[in-house]
């Protein structure tokens, strides 16, 4: 009888951590959400806050980490940013628009060398072919 009384709160307990772990992707998907209608809206900081809100439920959400640094960049944070974008690829190493936002930013810091490293990446891995058109235009900005 005392193992009923240890298995059926167990049970309940591993329930319960269930239900937290798939409640976390809930609330990350809402703060993900949150956090793109407000970087749309040019609300970076709360942007930011909703971002970093989606690392915390969720340490491996790569687009948390690029749109973060997508609300670093636009305010002018491009360490912040670049950050972000490196962790992102570090993530997924074929996530070509990291490399990109990347690019941008090392670009706005001077740093044209990794910049033009980063662009070339997009032309390679890329399959949109307007962000494509981008990198290009950006390559030839920094070599001119």
């Amino acid at each position: 009888m005392s193992h009923k009384r240890v298995v059926i709160p167990a049970i309940c307990i591993l329930l319960v951590a269930m239900m937290a772990v798939l409640g976390c992707a809930d609330y990350a998907i809402m703060y993900l959400d949150k956090g793109n209608r407000h970087l749309a809206q040019g609300q970076f900081d709360e942007a930011i806050a909703a971002y970093t809100k989606v690392i915390e439920l969720d340490s491996e959400s790569v687009i948390a980490y690029s749109n973060r640094g997508e609300a670093y960049y636009s305010m002018g944070e491009y360490d912040k940013a670049m950050a972000d974008y490196t962790k992102a690829i570090e993530m997924d190493s074929e996530f070509w628009l990291a490399y990109y936002h990347r690019g941008l930013a090392y670009e706005s810091k001077g740093e044209y060398d990794k910049a033009t490293s980063d662009f070339e990446k997009v032309i390679q891995m890329s399959t949109d072919p307007e962000l494509v058109e981008y990198a290009r235009q950006a390559l030839e900005a920094i070599g001119e």
